[in-house]
Parts: C-alpha cells; sequence; structure tokens
C-alpha cells in the first residue's frame, strides 16, 4: 500500500481517532453545542480537542486544589472563587460521549483559562 493510498483510506474514519483522540458522534456534538450556544460551560472525559477541556485538564495551576466531594461530585477553588464539576458515573452520556457542566463565575473562568468561544470553534470544527 502506497503513501497516498494510506492517506486516501483514513479519510473514511473519524480524524480524531488518527490523532488519538476520543472520536464524537454527531448527535453528541449537536448536543453538546446546543449547551454551550446557551452559555454553558462543558468538560468532557476524554480528549475529543485540544481547545475542548477535560476533566482531567481543568484547573490548570488550582488542580491541586480539586477535592472530590464524594458521588462523583468535585470542587476546587482559585483566588476568585470556587468550580465544581462531576466525573466518572456522574457525568452526563450522549451518544457515547461523557461529559459534564463546569460551574464556575466569570472570574474562576477566567482564572481556570476556560475560554468558551474557543470551545464553540472546536465543536464547529469537529462538525465538519
Amino acid at each position: 500500500m502506497t503513501l497516498k493510498s494510506k492517506l486516501a483510506s483514513w479519510k473514511k474514519f473519524d480524524r480524531s481517532v488518527i490523532a488519538g483522540l476520543s472520536p464524537v458522534t454527531p448527535e453528541a456534538l449537536e448536543v453538546l453545542m446546543k449547551a454551550v450556544m446557551r452559555g454553558t460551560k462543558i468538560l468532557t472525559a476524554g480528549e475529543i480537542h485540544d481547545d475542548i477541556p477535560t476533566i482531567h485538564s481543568i484547573g490548570g495551576k488550582y488542580r491541586r486544589s480539586v477535592k472530590h466531594l464524594g458521588f462523583g461530585c468535585f470542587e476546587g477553588e482559585t483566588p476568585h472563587g470556587k468550580f465544581t464539576f462531576d466525573g466518572g458515573g456522574a457525568m452526563t452520556r450522549s451518544h457515547g460521549t461523557a461529559w459534564t457542566y463546569l460551574s464556575a463565575d466569570d472570574a474562576v473562568t477566567r482564572d481556570l483559562g476556560y475560554d468558551i468561544r474557543k470551545v464553540k470553534k472546536a465543536l464547529e470544527e469537529l462538525g465538519g
């Protein structure tokens, strides 16, 4: 098989799988996009795009503050306040994609480096 034919065959597969990211169905993308369009901050369980934070990547330098409160609920803190999100079995599942809400006010969101515009653009890119 030539390199050209390999590349042509790869186009038949989800690009996120080739990149080592979790594949996302169009139905899941629609659910996530609707949430983001309402202004909801989202996190996913696995990486689906570099600009969509996961429950494992959120927090940055405040990651050490994240504590498990029980029943799948996690809470962390920045100088401007607290943030919460669900993990594991407490996460929402939409067509094979596990995701959750990030609950944080705007100042905390800025501390975390969460940019909902980047998330929206990333979902648009994934939607093709």
